[in-house]
């Protein structure tokens, strides 16, 4: 099946379904509904959330689905700290992106600009 059918099987509406299959960055066009669906639900299980959140952060950042989650929550949670693994998980579907960003750089260039005392606060902000 084409994309537009696998996608509509799967919930997706027509608007939604012209904005992935119209993106260079979703990389799943030749995937069938069911490997469409298993991917949702791979990351749902890693966020701890819906299909619908899921599907809320491809259609916002569809880069997001070629992302390694697992290892996108370990990262932030190693630079974060274990206390912040909610709160990282809730800022990589609130902000899709924030998933391709190298947190250490992050955190490097934040204690440069607002001094090392701050480094927590600045994590917490972050």
């Amino acid at each position: 099946m084409v994309l537009l059918e696998e996608l509509a099987l799967i919930g997706f509406n027509k608007e939604e379904i012209i904005k992935l299959a119209g993106s260079d960055n979703f990389h799943y066009k030749k995937k069938t509904s069911q490997e469409l669906r298993d991917l949702f639900n791979k990351i749902s299980k890693v966020y701890g959330c819906t299909f619908e959140e899921v599907k809320k952060a491809v259609l916002s950042s569809p880069r997001f689905t070629g992302y390694d989650h697992e290892r996108v929550v370990r990262q932030g949670v190693k630079v974060y700290g274990a206390e912040n693994e909610d709160r990282v998980r809730k800022a990589v579907l609130s902000f899709p992106p924030f998933a391709g960003y190298d947190h250490e750089r992050v955190v490097r260039q934040g204690v440069k600009v607002y001094g090392v005392d701050n480094e927590d606060r600045f994590k917490k902000a972050v």
